[in-house]
């Protein structure tokens, strides 16, 4: 999947690695990406299950830590940081979180350190099709589709479900609350 959005966006040369739920296998291979390679993206491996050692191996491989997590949804155990001059983005393992931290975090970094641009602002205020009811603890970027100068919320909004994106255009920024926005308001939209 992140391999297909980076060749969406142009960026031919990607490696994949392949990591085994072991430590050992997880610090080599990351080790291995940050010696090959400028950004490392990692895809899971980050919460505190028994089998997730990457934020271990980041560590004992002396990568400075940005930040890690983020008060949003989906994305929220988002880490970023750098070894020396090099990016590592650990997105979530959730597929649908992993896709929308790819668009909103990872794809302006790429923008930037390659030169494609260089105020990276992918977000425009759009026209809400309909009214939409926000009930949330943290900020949402919610997958969406433009038609017609019109934004529309799509139905299947959850972390781990990648089907709304195969119609997305789109991630409709909403902050944390309970509050109802009316057709017709203006919203920030990431366009995909």
């Amino acid at each position: 999947m992140l391999q297909s959005a980076l060749y969406d966006a142009f960026y031919s040369e990607v490696n994949v690695y392949a990591v085994n739920d072991d430590f050992e296998n997880t610090k080599n291979e990351l080790e291995k990406a940050l010696s090959a390679n400028d950004i490392v993206l990692v895809s899971g491996g980050m919460s505190v299950g028994d089998y997730d050692f990457v934020a271990q191996a980041l560590k004992e491989l002396e990568v400075e830590t940005l930040f890690y997590k983020v008060n949003q949804k989906p994305g929220k155990p988002l880490f970023v940081g750098k070894q020396k001059e090099k990016m590592v983005f650990a997105l979530p393992g959730n597929p649908a979180a992993c896709l929308s931290c790819f668009y909103v975090y990872v794809l302006p970094t790429l923008s930037i350190l390659s030169g494609k641009a260089v105020n990276y602002n992918q977000a425009r205020l759009v026209a809400l099709a309909h009214n939409y009811v926000v009930n949330n603890s943290r900020a949402q970027f919610l997958k969406a589709s433009m038609v017609n100068d019109e934004v529309r919320v799509l139905s299947h909004q959850a972390s781990s479900m990648l089907n709304s994106f195969s119609t997305a255009n789109g991630l409709l920024f909403v902050e944390a609350g309970n509050y109802e926005l009316k057709k017709g308001v203006k919203v920030p939209v990431y366009f995909l």
